[in-house]
């Protein structure tokens, strides 16, 4: 049993709040991102259930064993960070076998645990080689080695791949995701990289400014988010937000704002209706909401606007395209053999069932 529960944790640097009375629970075997912008408290919290921060105020949870007051060698925890930090003058199977070495363990189970962890990050062939002579994707997975050799109750990784190339970045996403599959560790990943977060979570926990702000499956938390933070925080290219009104016309609830009007559906506007606390509101839009109009032809209710092409750019897959709605301009993603040109007008759909609506004094998501 794995579970990590921390209790209103606090942590402090002087006059600096860095992590504020944060709750969290993770089950036995999940697989945690806590994201959020540089300085948001994410590493803290994670140095915090490590042991290598003393909480101000809280507890921590470990297999259901209080180990608040407890040094890190005693917390059955492994941690993986940001740099390498693979010893230069020992080999693969040194660098692999060092924890175990110290804990004085017998040399037919470092074998084997080093030769297991080295097969489950298929390094097993590295094993007489030195760091300088490793890429730094297979230094990476040294790092990962060592802490899965201890055979730790939680591990803990924070930003192991923000040193790699973005080729490199992918490839040990796969394999992160594939060795959790195999070994179920309980584990806590942190990062700043929305995508990385998206694509390697079970749950994600979004933080900002020592706050827990939302936790969810990524999906959930990219469909529903809370707040404007976390839908601008979440999702690339990053959600357009447009100041609108609520307007009533002929018995329907229209989102306006200086440029263009969307029918809201009927369930939405019930929401609407009985959420919003005035006539003003953020309207929130992802690129990946809005359609060309040729392309998906017509829809029920009145969601489309009429724009100027201004910038395309080009990403193989897709296009992503700058366009002019009169004042002002939203970001969208498009097939890549879009017939968008430059200076060009161009009809576009937008998908009312997605959109999102913010109280504007709250930031607070009305749906």
């Amino acid at each position: 049993m794995a579970e990590i529960r921390l209790d209103n944790i606090r942590k402090t640097f002087g006059k600096v709040v860095a992590v504020q009375d944060i709750s969290l629970t993770v089950p036995d075997g999940e697989f945690i991102v806590l994201l959020g912008p540089s300085g948001c408290g994410k590493t803290t919290l994670l140095r915090c259930i490590a042991g290598l921060e003393q909480v101000d105020h809280g507890r921590v949870f470990i297999g259901g064993r209080d180990v608040t007051g407890l040094a890190p060698r005693s917390r059955d925890i492994a941690m993986v960070f940001q740099s390498y930090a693979v010893f230069p003058h020992m080999t693969v199977f040194d660098n692999i076998a060092f924890g175990l070495h110290m804990q004085k363990q017998p040399s037919a189970e470092i074998k084997r645990r080093v030769q297991a962890a080295a097969g489950l990050l298929q390094i097993e062939t590295l094993l007489d080689r030195y760091p300088a002579q490793l890429s730094g994707g297979q230094r990476q997975r040294v790092a990962v080695a060592r802490a899965l050799v201890m055979e730790p109750a939680v591990l803990l990784l924070d930003e192991p791949l923000s040193n790699l190339d973005a080729k490199l970045r992918l490839r040990m996403r796969t394999e992160l995701k594939r060795l959790h599959k195999m070994v179920e560790y309980t584990i806590v990943y942190v990062t700043h990289d929305q995508v990385e977060a998206m694509s390697l979570a079970d749950r994600m926990a979004v933080m900002n400014q020592g706050v827990l702000i939302q936790e969810g499956a990524p999906l959930e938390i990219y469909n529903r988010p809370q707040n404007v933070f976390v839908a601008g925080f979440i999702g690339s290219p990053p959600i357009n937000f447009l100041k609108a009104r609520l307007m009533e016309k002929d018995g329907d609830l229209f989102v306006a704002t200086q440029d263009f009007a969307l029918q809201l559906p009927p369930d939405r506007a019930a929401r609407a209706r009985e959420s919003a606390r005035s006539n003003d509101v953020v309207l929130g839009i992802r690129p990946q909401d809005v359609h060309e109009l040729a392309r998906v032809g017509w829809t029920e209710g009145d969601n489309r606007i009429r724009a100027t092409v201004d910038v395309i750019e080009p990403l193989g897959d897709a296009v992503v395209v700058t366009v002019v709605t009169g004042e002002g301009s939203l970001q969208i993603t498009l097939p890549a053999d879009t017939r968008a040109q430059v200076d060009q007008p161009l009809e576009l759909v937008v998908d009312v069932n997605r959109v999102h609506l913010f109280d504007p004094q709250t930031e607070e998501a009305i749906f």
